[in-house]
């Protein structure tokens, strides 16, 4: 039996268009874009979320789980992960005259980015990418998430800190991380496990990750930064060149 919620967010938004655009990213898109489906947790436990579009305008979208006293928490992730309150009009009304802008803001009009469930997947993704190409990346994710996670309906929840902080590098390694990228890891998970570092405050956590060394702290901070930056130029740019 599925639990629901209901969730408003700041229009305009387009679930479906979101969800193909963020597919021609990745190697493996979903076959079904009319539905999010995500491994996520919540309270440290692997729960899966479904999230559909009940309505355009004003948008209005239906959060559910099969599991049952999940679903305020699961209501507010969601919130997180496909940014709910990201207000995009300010963008459509700058766009509107724009010679070559206009065209490509009215077919993408709709689209938000989404993100990860948590900033330590954020950072884990941001390092694994470093110097490689997103395949090879997104493989060896694959392999890190499927040897430390947990699977629930056929979708993987990422590994916890707390999980990453108690294996040993040569089994981080295993999966094809670097001995570097796997101490980067490990040293995140272990701080965030320890209770040094927050998992929510995008700002809070750049800072208090400075001490980390070199590409480890670059990676958490800029890739913070970057859940505010989802359209600049060159986000546009790429998404533009992909659908035109």
């Amino acid at each position: 039996m599925l639990r629901a919620a209901t969730l408003s967010l700041q229009g305009p938004y387009d679930l479906s268009l979101s969800l193909d655009i963020a597919g021609r990213f990745s190697p493996e898109p979903a076959k079904d874009v009319s539905i999010f489906r995500s491994a996520v947790r919540i309270d440290g436990a692997p729960v899966l979320m479904e999230v559909r579009q009940v309505r355009r305008r004003p948008p209005l979208l239906e959060v559910s789980s099969p599991t049952s006293g999940v679903i305020g928490p699961l209501k507010t992730l969601a919130e997180w992960m496909l940014f709910a309150d990201l207000d995009l009009r300010p963008f459509y009304r700058l766009t509107a005259r724009h010679p070559k802008l206009a065209a490509v803001a009215r077919r993408l009009r709709g689209l938000k980015p989404k993100r990860p469930a948590s900033l330590f997947e954020m950072a884990a993704i941001a390092i694994t990418e470093q110097q490689i190409s997103l395949p090879a990346a997104y493989r060896i994710r694959s392999r890190l998430t499927e040897r430390f996670g947990d699977c629930i309906d056929g979708l993987w929840a990422f590994p916890s800190a707390e999980r990453l902080a108690r294996a040993p590098l040569e089994e981080l390694r295993a999966g094809g991380l670097s001995r570097r990228k796997s101490e980067y890891i490990s040293g995140l998970a272990k701080r965030i496990a320890e209770g040094l570092l927050p998992t929510v405050s995008c700002s809070e956590t750049a800072e208090k990750a400075a001490p980390l060394r070199g590409a480890a702290f670059e990676s958490l901070r800029c890739y913070s930064i970057s859940t505010s930056l989802a359209f600049g130029p060159f986000g546009l740019v790429s998404i533009s060149n992909r659908t035109l």
